[in-house]
């Protein structure tokens, strides 16, 4: 690791550490944003190098989801997590929900 630059198995640690949740897909698009959300909140949390945000966030995937991941998953070279937001969103919080979810 870098002096004064933390290692991505210390920010795995920090992110079991606080309570991350796995994620398996199966829900609903409430649920899927409450992930996200909480994973975000994670990030910031730990200060978690923005590097690291799609490696952690695929390790906290499981079941579909992880599927879902794999399928997908060799359609870039390389992930920001702006990509990883945008294809998690369409696949399990839909332009539709997202609508629904600001109107009220």
């Amino acid at each position: 690791a870098v002096a004064g630059y933390p290692s991505y198995l210390e920010m795995m640690r920090e992110m079991q550490r606080i309570g991350t949740p796995f994620f398996e897909g199966g829900v609903g698009p409430e649920q899927a944003d409450e992930w996200r959300s909480r994973l975000e909140q994670n990030f910031q949390s730990i200060r978690c190098p923005v590097q690291y945000q799609v490696e952690l966030a695929i390790h906290y995937l499981s079941g579909d989801a992880h599927l879902w991941w794999r399928a997908i998953a060799g359609r870039r070279a390389f992930w920001t997590w702006s990509d990883f937001v945008g294809e998690f969103d369409s696949q399990y919080f839909p332009q539709e929900a997202r609508d629904r979810f600001s109107m009220r």
